[in-house]
Protein backbone atom coordinates (compact mmCIF):
# COMPACT_ATOMS: atom_id res chain seq x y z
CA UNK A 1 0.00 0.00 0.00
CA UNK A 2 2.86 2.35 0.85
CA UNK A 3 4.35 1.89 -2.63
CA UNK A 4 0.96 2.34 -4.28
CA UNK A 5 0.39 5.57 -2.36
CA UNK A 6 3.80 6.98 -3.19
CA UNK A 7 3.34 6.01 -6.85
CA UNK A 8 0.04 7.88 -6.82
CA UNK A 9 1.72 11.00 -5.48
CA UNK A 10 4.50 10.76 -8.03
CA UNK A 11 1.88 10.35 -10.77
CA UNK A 12 0.08 13.48 -9.55
CA UNK A 13 3.35 15.35 -9.44
CA UNK A 14 4.13 14.11 -12.96
CA UNK A 15 0.95 15.70 -14.20
CA UNK A 16 2.00 18.97 -12.64
CA UNK A 17 5.53 18.70 -13.96
CA UNK A 18 4.24 18.28 -17.50
CA UNK A 19 3.26 21.93 -17.40
CA UNK A 20 6.91 22.85 -16.89
CA UNK A 21 7.85 21.21 -20.20
CA UNK A 22 6.04 23.73 -22.42
CA UNK A 23 8.02 24.87 -25.45
CA UNK A 24 10.85 27.23 -24.50
CA UNK A 25 10.21 29.41 -27.54
CA UNK A 26 6.81 30.36 -26.16
CA UNK A 27 8.32 31.10 -22.77
CA UNK A 28 10.32 33.98 -24.14
CA UNK A 29 7.75 35.40 -26.55
CA UNK A 30 5.84 38.68 -26.16
CA UNK A 31 8.10 39.84 -23.34
CA UNK A 32 7.71 43.58 -22.64
CA UNK A 33 11.03 45.35 -23.10
CA UNK A 34 10.50 47.85 -20.28
CA UNK A 35 8.53 47.33 -17.05
CA UNK A 36 7.14 50.64 -15.90
CA UNK A 37 4.78 49.29 -13.22
CA UNK A 38 3.12 46.07 -12.14
CA UNK A 39 -0.19 45.65 -13.98
CA UNK A 40 -3.15 45.90 -11.63
CA UNK A 41 -4.41 42.40 -12.50
CA UNK A 42 -1.14 40.61 -11.66
CA UNK A 43 -1.29 40.61 -7.81
CA UNK A 44 -4.92 39.48 -7.87
CA UNK A 45 -4.19 36.66 -10.33
CA UNK A 46 -1.22 35.41 -8.30
CA UNK A 47 -3.19 35.43 -5.05
CA UNK A 48 -6.09 33.64 -6.77
CA UNK A 49 -3.69 30.98 -8.06
CA UNK A 50 -2.19 30.31 -4.65
CA UNK A 51 -5.57 30.35 -2.91
CA UNK A 52 -6.91 27.84 -5.45
CA UNK A 53 -3.91 25.54 -4.98
CA UNK A 54 -4.05 25.69 -1.19
CA UNK A 55 -7.75 24.76 -1.16
CA UNK A 56 -7.36 21.99 -3.72
CA UNK A 57 -9.27 23.77 -6.50
CA UNK A 58 -6.81 22.78 -9.20
CA UNK A 59 -9.12 23.20 -12.17
CA UNK A 60 -9.63 26.79 -11.05
CA UNK A 61 -5.88 27.26 -10.71
CA UNK A 62 -5.24 26.12 -14.30
CA UNK A 63 -6.39 29.42 -15.81
CA UNK A 64 -3.57 31.29 -14.06
CA UNK A 65 -0.80 28.93 -15.22
CA UNK A 66 1.14 29.43 -18.41
CA UNK A 67 -0.27 27.15 -21.09
CA UNK A 68 -3.45 26.51 -19.03
CA UNK A 69 -2.46 22.86 -18.46
CA UNK A 70 -5.17 20.40 -17.46
CA UNK A 71 -3.88 19.19 -14.10
CA UNK A 72 -6.69 16.72 -13.41
CA UNK A 73 -6.10 16.79 -9.65
CA UNK A 74 -9.51 17.73 -8.29
CA UNK A 75 -10.46 14.12 -7.62
CA UNK A 76 -8.77 12.73 -4.48
CA UNK A 77 -7.08 9.28 -4.47
CA UNK A 78 -9.47 6.34 -4.41
CA UNK A 79 -8.07 4.40 -1.45
CA UNK A 80 -8.62 5.64 2.09
CA UNK A 81 -5.01 5.83 3.27
CA UNK A 82 -3.85 7.84 0.25
CA UNK A 83 -6.89 10.07 0.62
CA UNK A 84 -6.08 10.77 4.28
CA UNK A 85 -2.56 11.94 3.44
CA UNK A 86 -3.67 13.81 0.30
CA UNK A 87 -6.37 15.74 2.19
CA UNK A 88 -3.96 16.48 5.03
CA UNK A 89 -1.44 17.85 2.54
CA UNK A 90 -4.05 20.15 1.01
CA UNK A 91 -5.28 21.28 4.39
CA UNK A 92 -1.77 22.05 5.59
CA UNK A 93 -0.63 24.21 2.69
CA UNK A 94 -0.27 27.95 3.27
CA UNK A 95 1.76 30.74 1.73
CA UNK A 96 3.18 34.17 2.50
CA UNK A 97 4.49 36.72 0.02
CA UNK A 98 7.95 38.13 0.71
CA UNK A 99 8.39 41.59 -0.72
CA UNK A 100 7.02 43.07 -3.92
CA UNK A 101 7.16 42.04 -7.57
CA UNK A 102 10.41 42.62 -9.41
CA UNK A 103 11.51 42.49 -13.02
CA UNK A 104 13.49 39.54 -14.41
CA UNK A 105 15.01 38.77 -17.80
CA UNK A 106 11.88 36.82 -18.73
CA UNK A 107 9.15 38.90 -17.09
CA UNK A 108 8.17 39.31 -13.44
CA UNK A 109 8.78 37.47 -10.20
CA UNK A 110 7.77 37.59 -6.57
CA UNK A 111 9.26 35.68 -3.66
CA UNK A 112 7.03 33.68 -1.37
CA UNK A 113 7.24 31.18 1.45
CA UNK A 114 5.16 28.00 1.19
CA UNK A 115 4.51 25.74 4.18
CA UNK A 116 3.09 22.27 3.60
CA UNK A 117 3.01 18.79 5.04
CA UNK A 118 6.30 16.99 4.38
CA UNK A 119 4.76 14.15 2.37
CA UNK A 120 7.95 12.08 1.84
CA UNK A 121 8.60 11.99 5.60
CA UNK A 122 4.98 11.03 6.30
CA UNK A 123 5.14 8.22 3.73
CA UNK A 124 8.47 7.04 5.17
CA UNK A 125 6.94 6.81 8.65
CA UNK A 126 3.99 4.65 7.56
CA UNK A 127 5.90 1.37 7.30
CA UNK A 128 7.39 1.28 10.85
CA UNK A 129 4.13 2.57 12.33
CA UNK A 130 2.11 -0.10 10.52
CA UNK A 131 4.58 -2.77 11.65
CA UNK A 132 4.23 -1.79 15.32
CA UNK A 133 0.43 -1.58 15.08
CA UNK A 134 0.27 -4.98 13.40
CA UNK A 135 2.33 -6.63 16.15
CA UNK A 136 0.21 -4.98 18.82
CA UNK A 137 -3.02 -6.17 17.20
CA UNK A 138 -1.67 -9.73 16.96
CA UNK A 139 -0.64 -9.76 20.62
CA UNK A 140 -4.02 -8.48 21.77
CA UNK A 141 -6.11 -10.59 19.40
CA UNK A 142 -8.76 -12.86 20.93
CA UNK A 143 -10.25 -14.13 17.69
CA UNK A 144 -7.72 -14.87 14.93
CA UNK A 145 -10.45 -15.56 12.39
CA UNK A 146 -10.91 -11.78 12.24
CA UNK A 147 -7.26 -11.42 11.27
CA UNK A 148 -6.55 -14.41 9.02
CA UNK A 149 -8.64 -15.82 6.18
CA UNK A 150 -9.11 -19.50 5.29
CA UNK A 151 -5.74 -19.49 3.49
CA UNK A 152 -3.97 -18.16 6.57
CA UNK A 153 -3.41 -14.77 4.93
CA UNK A 154 -4.15 -11.44 6.56
CA UNK A 155 -7.69 -10.33 5.81
CA UNK A 156 -7.91 -7.26 3.60
CA UNK A 157 -10.11 -5.51 6.14
CA UNK A 158 -7.50 -6.11 8.86
CA UNK A 159 -4.65 -4.76 6.72
CA UNK A 160 -6.72 -1.73 5.70
CA UNK A 161 -7.48 -0.95 9.33
CA UNK A 162 -3.79 -1.23 10.29
CA UNK A 163 -2.73 1.10 7.47
CA UNK A 164 -5.50 3.57 8.23
CA UNK A 165 -4.47 3.70 11.89
CA UNK A 166 -0.82 4.17 10.89
CA UNK A 167 -1.76 7.07 8.60
CA UNK A 168 -3.86 8.69 11.31
CA UNK A 169 -0.98 8.46 13.78
CA UNK A 170 1.48 9.86 11.23
CA UNK A 171 -0.81 12.83 10.65
CA UNK A 172 -1.32 13.77 14.28
CA UNK A 173 -0.20 17.12 15.71
CA UNK A 174 3.49 16.19 15.46
CA UNK A 175 3.31 15.57 11.70
CA UNK A 176 6.38 16.99 9.88
CA UNK A 177 6.06 20.18 7.87
CA UNK A 178 8.30 21.56 5.15
CA UNK A 179 8.90 25.26 4.55
CA UNK A 180 10.13 26.40 1.14
CA UNK A 181 11.10 29.87 -0.05
CA UNK A 182 10.82 30.21 -3.81
CA UNK A 183 10.52 32.80 -6.56
CA UNK A 184 7.18 32.75 -8.33
CA UNK A 185 7.89 33.58 -11.99
CA UNK A 186 5.42 35.18 -14.40
CA UNK A 187 5.65 35.36 -18.18
CA UNK A 188 3.84 37.62 -20.64
CA UNK A 189 2.01 35.81 -23.42
CA UNK A 190 -0.61 37.06 -25.87
CA UNK A 191 -1.28 40.20 -23.86
CA UNK A 192 -1.64 38.49 -20.46
CA UNK A 193 0.54 37.50 -17.53
CA UNK A 194 0.73 33.87 -16.42
CA UNK A 195 2.53 32.05 -13.62
CA UNK A 196 5.15 29.68 -14.98
CA UNK A 197 4.84 26.25 -13.26
CA UNK A 198 8.51 25.53 -12.68
CA UNK A 199 9.79 22.65 -10.56
CA UNK A 200 10.43 24.77 -7.43
CA UNK A 201 6.76 25.80 -7.27
CA UNK A 202 5.51 22.29 -8.02
CA UNK A 203 7.73 20.67 -5.41
CA UNK A 204 6.76 23.22 -2.76
CA UNK A 205 3.00 22.80 -3.21
CA UNK A 206 3.25 18.99 -3.39
CA UNK A 207 4.80 18.72 0.07
CA UNK A 208 8.36 18.26 -1.12
CA UNK A 209 7.95 15.43 -3.62
CA UNK A 210 11.00 15.70 -5.92
CA UNK A 211 10.50 16.28 -9.61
Amino acid sequence: MRCRFFSKLLFLFGLLSAAASITAALFFSDKPSVLLEVPESVPTSVESLMDSICTGKFSQAEQFLYGSPVLGLDEPPADEVSRLVWNACLGSTSYEFLGDFYATETGLARDLRITALDVPLVVESLSPLAHDILLSRLEDAEEYSLIYDENNHFRESFVSDVLRTAAQQALESNAPYKESTIALHLVFYKGEWFVYPDTSLLSAISGGIPG
